[in-house]
């Protein structure tokens, strides 16, 4: 029984600290914290310059993406 129960605590835990960490967020962005956004453009900076020394990091990404992404109902 015990067994049982500690996978619900540790999925529930995380989905808590996810759902705290969105709500942080949503507020930084729509308090217009600096940091946030700094946060975003240094992240997304890096991603890029990665992108443009290694596009085949690109294609394994957009790879990725199709595999793992929604797919459309028809």
């Amino acid at each position: 029984m015990n067994m049982i129960r500690r996978p619900i605590s540790v999925a529930a835990m995380l989905a808590a600290a996810a759902t705290v960490g969105y709500a942080l967020l949503w507020v930084g962005h729509r308090h217009d914290w600096g940091w946030v956004h700094g946060l975003d453009w240094s992240l997304l900076n890096a991603a890029h310059d990665i992108g443009i020394k290694h596009p085949a990091w690109v294609d394994f990404w957009i790879g990725v993406s199709f595999v793992l992404g929604p797919s459309p109902c028809g």
